[in-house]
């Protein structure tokens, strides 16, 4: 017999375990027939793979099909072969996204455990409106409300110390590209350098630039008494 589209809608049903009374004993007379069985076969198949891929890398699932058992005789082997090559295209697009998608979750994760925002400078007891709009914004960035204290770090003269705080209010308001440049503009001969450094590499993972990040902590990890050598050396092995 051909299968028909209500042949087909009973295989389903099976296979999701949903068939009423009726339909199993429907289900069951067409299970005489042999073509009916051989589409039964089929599709039962290509679950079972599916199934597996969540838990197996691509190059397991490619093993188990070379090993699988031999269909029956009577399906057409240029067929089988055409839903297996289907399922191996299949199969490869869903692994591929979900190591991206497990590459993107962990990259947040090891961002997340790494990072903390800088230490606020202590109280300003100056004068001037410079001091004055210091105290402003680090009130601001104490209370974390780091859109308020970019307003007021931006209206402050700029040097190295306001970029390093400037990053990290980017950071805090996921402007991760101005967090990169404030980070990088601060001057290679400050020792804020050293802290610069460390953040820039957390902007990188961040952004799931793992290569430019690993770059940034090797050179941490190799310059003499860098204060976040060993974070460092932690962020290298969770990106491995």
């Amino acid at each position: 017999m051909a299968i028909t589209d209500r042949a087909y809608e009973l295989i389903q049903k099976y296979i999701l375990d949903t068939l009423t009374e009726s339909e199993q004993a429907e289900f069951d007379e067409l299970s005489k027939d042999q073509e009916f069985k051989e589409e039964l076969y089929l599709q039962t198949q290509i679950l079972s793979s599916f199934e597996q891929i969540e838990n197996q890398k691509l190059r397991d699932q490619i093993s188990q099909f070379k090993e699988h058992k031999t269909p029956p005789k009577n399906i057409k082997k240029l067929q089988y072969l055409i839903i297996i090559a289907l399922i191996l295209l299949i199969a490869s697009i869903y692994f591929i996204g979900k190591q991206n998608s497990r590459s993107q979750r962990n990259t947040a994760d090891i961002f997340a455990e790494l990072y903390s925002p800088y230490p606020a400078l202590s109280s300003q007891r100056g004068q001037d409106s410079t001091d004055s709009l210091l105290r402003i914004a680090m009130s601001y960035y104490v209370k974390k409300e780091y859109s308020n204290a970019l307003n007021a770090f931006d209206q402050i003269p700029q040097n190295d110390t306001i970029q390093l705080y400037r990053g990290i209010c980017f950071i805090e308001t996921s402007d991760l590209t101005n967090a990169k440049a404030s980070f990088e503009s601060i001057s290679t001969d400050n020792q804020l350098l050293l802290e610069a450094q460390w953040y820039r590499s957390l902007v990188f993972i961040n952004l799931n630039m793992l290569e430019e990040a690993k770059s940034v902590l090797q050179t941490i990890v190799e310059t003499p008494n860098h204060p976040y050598a060993s974070q460092a050396m932690n962020a290298l092995e969770a990106l491995q």
